[in-house]
């Protein structure tokens, strides 16, 4: 049976271990580096996998060496150049803010940002939803965090001078004057704080 080849970035593995092994053996006496050459292309990218969750990464060829030889916190290798010895990758299912189907549509179509949408629907939470937003659509996030600013703001004015409005009314011992909505076919009441945050429904 042929022996599968073996990569480059499975051979620049190779040497890293050959590395570690030989200091291991020669303990203090080990020398501080041993050179390889490698008179390849240095800017092609290749593929290393993450161990813990299979992801895969583009590397140029010429860090491939440096990249391989992270270690995490464990003090175990963070990457390797067969994909094999990796975790089976599992895609998430968050969707980018900009997604179609995704939630945010609602308001994003109000602020006139739903003729951008973005295709991204396998994030794997919503920290990677965010940095996916502020790294690849910073002007749109920026734009829909205000959004969301503005509207906090309003909703914090409208329950001050809803509390101020119950206080001035126990004042005068009596309640707040409810209204009703001058929208067609709407029956909500309140009083006049809580009619202006209704309204905001209509628009």
């Amino acid at each position: 049976m042929a022996t599968k080849p073996e990569t480059q970035q499975e051979r620049i593995q190779t040497i890293r271990d050959i590395q570690k092994e030989a200091a291991t053996l020669a303990g203090e006496d080990a020398p501080k580096e041993i050179i390889f050459k490698d008179i390849s292309p240095g800017r092609t990218k290749m593929s290393l996998w993450r161990i813990k969750d299979g992801r895969e990464i583009q590397v140029p060829k010429y860090m491939l060496a440096n990249v391989l030889a992270k270690l995490g916190p464990d003090g175990d290798y963070i990457f390797t150049g067969t994909q094999e010895d990796a975790a089976e990758y599992k895609p998430g299912t968050v969707l980018c803010f900009l997604h179609e189907d995704s939630p945010e549509q609602v308001i994003l179509a109000e602020i006139g940002l739903a003729a951008s949408p973005c295709l991204k629907s396998t994030l794997r939470h919503n920290h990677s939803k965010r940095m996916h937003a502020k790294h690849r659509h910073k002007q749109e996030w920026e734009a829909y965090q205000e959004f969301l600013d503005d509207e906090k703001e309003m909703d914090a004015i409208d329950r001050q001078s809803e509390q101020l409005e119950a206080t001035l009314a126990i004042a005068r011992g009596s309640t707040p004057q409810a209204e009703s909505c001058p929208e067609e076919d709407c029956d909500y009441t309140g009083t006049t704080a809580q009619l202006r945050g209704h309204k905001n429904a209509h628009n």
